[in-house]
């Protein structure tokens, strides 16, 4: 009981002296994470109940992959380029999408695009989210920092599931028309993340952004074009 006791104490110690945007960034993660359990155990099946075979549940989610990795190097650009507030309310923006696309799906072919925006979201959402945690947390704190918002994070998720399962047993089961119930339950979700970071998150004043701001393609062939470029992909 005492370790219990001690183990809070130095976690409120612990938070109380990080930065503004890390705390709010743990709140974002809960309120995510929370709602997004709703539906991390059904997507698989909505798309099947949707129409699709295992082949072409499968091709989508190598589409979406691919997608992902497409739109990667252009989410680091826009980060080193624009402000981290407003790349972090894009990838909200595509959170709010993916839910709403899910839910107004008619068919298996509509589901690309959620399916997409599910990878494509969990990529940038990575991306940028890393930075912040770079920015927010002190060297001697990263670690701490970051193993801390995965615990909470992995805690707020574990909760929502065993509430979908209960809403979909009270509503009928595992059909289409009740599993869109929880995507837009997701969606009020990831309209509260988006609100939450829109009126709490703070722009990184220490952030050095580009003082020109350069086409995405001459800026690659820009990077390319360097020694340390060209050595990095011998590598």
């Amino acid at each position: 009981m005492e370790e219990l006791v001690e183990f809070a104490k130095g976690l409120r110690s612990f938070l109380r002296k990080q930065s503004y945007n890390f705390k709010v960034l743990i709140v974002k993660r809960g309120l995510e994470s929370f709602f997004s359990g709703f539906t991390s155990n059904y997507t698989s099946v909505y798309v099947t109940k949707l129409g699709a075979d295992p082949v072409q549940l499968g091709g989508l989610n190598s589409l979406g992959a691919i997608a992902s990795a497409i739109l990667a190097l252009p989410m680091g650009w826009l980060l080193d380029t624009y402000s981290l507030k407003k790349t972090y309310l894009l990838t909200l923006i595509l959170s709010i999408l993916l839910p709403l696309t899910y839910a107004v799906s008619m068919d298996w072919r509509m589901a690309l695009i959620p399916v997409a925006l599910g990878y494509i979201t969990m990529s940038s959402s990575m991306v940028v989210e890393n930075v912040i945690l770079a920015n927010s947390l002190r060297d001697e704190d990263r670690a701490t920092g970051i193993g801390l918002i995965q615990a909470l994070t992995g805690v707020a998720m574990s909760l929502s599931p065993t509430l979908a399962g209960l809403v979909l047993n009270m509503l009928g089961g595992l059909e289409v028309e009740y599993m869109r119930v929880l995507f837009l339950i997701q969606l009020i979700g990831s309209c509260l993340a988006f609100t939450w970071i829109l009126f709490r998150f703070k722009e990184p004043m220490n952030v050095v952004r580009r003082s020109v701001k350069l086409n995405f393609i001459e800026d690659l062939k820009e990077v390319l074009a360097s020694s340390r470029s060209k050595k990095w992909l011998l590598v």
